[in-house]
């Protein structure tokens, strides 16, 4: 039986969600589900890798609602003028030591480590071959992604970039209705939650 569901477009941005084959056989299979963004019809994550949905849930509804509370500061002025790749690394060398920098990209700013942080998505382990930064500019969400899935040595990056712009309502939207599908299924994720108000679109469903 397939208990799979996608939330909202694979080309632009979507919720990929299915149950564990093992769920009735696990007392606590209720809390460890397959939950993956798709961006660009990339699947961020393996097809195949189960998540612990406390957590993935949790951060998914959180970073919603810290996105609307402060999508107008979400392209601070040191990003001004800088290409999508320019971008990442500079978010990314706000993290690193200075010998880890880019010799090709040592001609931008050194930015606070807090830029980093406002900018870096992370969910759970699902994501961890991934390195995901994001800025919301002209009501567009611009997530940078580093795909390092095919790396076979954790110090060695992979330079396998996503770069993609998504309507930043679509987005909300999309987190919204898969958010009510998963607490009509899993109703003890509401403690969760943040108390919040969902005007979910049928729209955004697709099979």
């Amino acid at each position: 039986m397939d208990t799979s569901k996608i939330f909202g477009d694979k080309s632009k941005f979507a919720i990929y969600y299915r149950t564990c084959p093992d769920e009735n056989n696990d007392a606590a299979a209720n809390k460890m589900v397959i939950c993956l963004l798709v961006i660009d019809g990339n699947l961020i994550g393996k097809s195949d890798e189960e998540c612990y949905l406390p957590t993935w849930f949790g951060r998914l509804t959180r970073l919603r609602n810290r996105l609307v509370d402060t999508k107008h500061s979400l392209f601070p002025k040191e990003l001004m003028g800088l290409s999508d790749r320019e971008i990442f690394e500079t978010l990314l060398k706000a993290n690193q030591l200075e010998k880890d920098f880019h010799p090709d990209f040592l001609h931008l700013p050194q930015i606070d480590s807090q830029f980093w942080s406002g900018h870096l998505l992370t969910l759970d382990e699902t994501i961890d071959d991934y390195l995901v930064y994001f800025y919301v500019k002209d009501n567009r969400i611009i997530f940078l992604i580093e795909d390092e899935s095919g790396s076979f040595e954790s110090n060695c990056r992979s330079y396998k970039f996503i770069f993609h712009s998504i309507d930043f309502d679509f987005f909300i939207s999309t987190v919204d209705f898969a958010t009510v599908f998963f607490l009509q299924r899993y109703p003890y994720l509401k403690q969760y939650l943040i108390s919040r108000t969902f005007n979910p679109n049928p729209d955004f469903l697709t099979t």
